[in-house]
């Protein structure tokens, strides 16, 4: 265990506009936060894997587990328009926490303890924050806004070059975000300047939203092995 100590935290509202009480939504014969619950459970530097919910079933189920559960967390702190941030902060203040933080999504089923070991292993050994990426189809020279005429205005000017040498682009998949205590409570915010990026393959970063990431998730799931092949 590291001297300094890093605290899972898993984050389920009981429910979900997208898909109703998605959380616990069957997928490949287990619900959904199993996944990442059984990824922070399994992996080797974290302290304690806290949930914090604000539904009593979603709250017995992580318990059955192996899931800390200091307090039903208070609807205020549930809604549509709720951030993550505040949960956390919540977290942190109600158990007294140093240290960090490493916030893994429930809808984020398909990491892994190795995911996480190998994202916390970046943070203890840079002492920096880590946010989990994917490489992204984004291109500034085919993106473009759509005028009050339906003319397309380009981001960036497109000079013909293939795509083998432009540049990469990467964005947040929404699975692991390790903060320091410190930085979270200076910056209040997950996603801070100069984090460390802890590239995963895109077949590992779908972020369950709807009925469609569910059964995507569900099918790579089932043929895992076909993914893992290089």
């Amino acid at each position: 265990m590291p001297t300094e100590e890093i605290y899972g935290l898993i984050t389920a509202r009981g429910n979900s506009k997208g898909i109703p009480n998605k959380n616990m939504r069957s997928i490949n014969g287990y619900p959904l936060i199993y996944y990442s619950a059984k990824a922070a459970l399994e992996s080797k530097y974290l302290k304690k894997v806290f949930l914090s919910t604000d539904s009593e079933y979603i709250a017995n189920y992580g318990e059955s587990l192996g899931l800390e559960i200091p307090y039903i967390r208070p609807k205020s702190l549930a809604q549509d328009n709720s951030k993550s941030i505040d949960s956390v902060k919540h977290l942190i203040r109600n158990c007294s926490l140093n240290g960090a933080i490493c916030l893994i999504q429930p809808t984020s089923p398909l990491v892994t303890k190795n995911d996480l070991n190998k994202a916390l292993e970046i943070y203890l050994s840079t002492k920096k924050n880590v946010l989990s990426v994917s490489e992204s189809s984004f291109q500034p020279t085919n993106t473009c806004k759509i005028s009050s005429h339906d003319e397309m205005i380009f981001i960036k000017r497109n000079s013909g070059e293939p795509r083998q040498k432009l540049d990469k682009y990467f964005k947040l998949n929404g699975a692991i975000f390790i903060n320091s205590i410190e930085s979270i409570i200076a910056k209040n915010s997950l996603v801070q300047d100069k984090s460390i990026a802890f590239i995963m393959p895109k077949w590992k970063s779908i972020d369950v939203d709807d009925i469609t990431d569910l059964r995507m998730a569900e099918l790579i799931l089932k043929n895992k092995k076909i993914f893992e092949q290089n």
